[in-house]
Parts: C-alpha cells; sequence; structure tokens
C-alpha cells in the first residue's frame, strides 16, 4: 500500500471517529430502516402487525372500514463510546506510521 493511500485511509478513519465523538445518535429514514429490519433485526420483523389481526369477523365491514397501514417507524441508532476512540486511535497511528512506507 502506498504512502499516500495509507495516509488518507488514516485520515477518513480519524475523521469518522471525530464524528462519532461528537453526534449521539443516528435515526434512520424509512428506506434505511426497512433494509436494516431485514438484515438484521429478526424481532422488528415478528413485531410487525398483521392488518387481518386486527379485523373483526363480528362487524363485517372489512369493505366500508379497512384497516389504516400502519407507517413504518424510524430506527434510530446510538453507536457504542468506545467505537469513537477506537476509530480516532486507529486513524491516528495510520498517519503517524505512514512516513515509514515507500
Amino acid at each position: 500500500m502506498s504512502r499516500n493511500r495509507l495516509f488518507v485511509l488514516g485520515v477518513v478513519v480519524l475523521l469518522m471517529g471525530l464524528h462519532f465523538q461528537v453526534v449521539d445518535s443516528f435515526q434512520l429514514n424509512e428506506r434505511a430502516t426497512a433494509f436494516w429490519n431485514k438484515r438484521f433485526d429478526k424481532q422488528a420483523v415478528q413485531q410487525v402487525a398483521d392488518p387481518l389481526d386486527t379485523y373483526e369477523v363480528s362487524t363485517g365491514d372489512w369493505f366500508d372500514n379497512p384497516p389504516a397501514p400502519t407507517a413504518p417507524t424510524k430506527r434510530t441508532i446510538t453507536p457504542p463510546d468506545w467505537l469513537a476512540w477506537s476509530l480516532i486511535s486507529v486513524g491516528s497511528v495510520l498517519i503517524l506510521t505512514c512516513p515509514c512506507f515507500r
């Protein structure tokens, strides 16, 4: 790996660590929340309410008053504190060792 690439990688990792240090949490949009729930969170997929479960058989007004679709909730991600410090330290080590490579 060349010196320039190592330096740029170190700067990017260092800036990501500083960004995680400043920001407390991230709120995902609907598309990213759906992706996260589909790939990683199996409990959230199971907790989604089926509109047919809320249908009352005794009333029989399915066509008059269909169940309203529920809006997907936006997911909030809070990164751990150690993540910021580890990214800052790895980035600074990469920046400081880049002059040693040829």
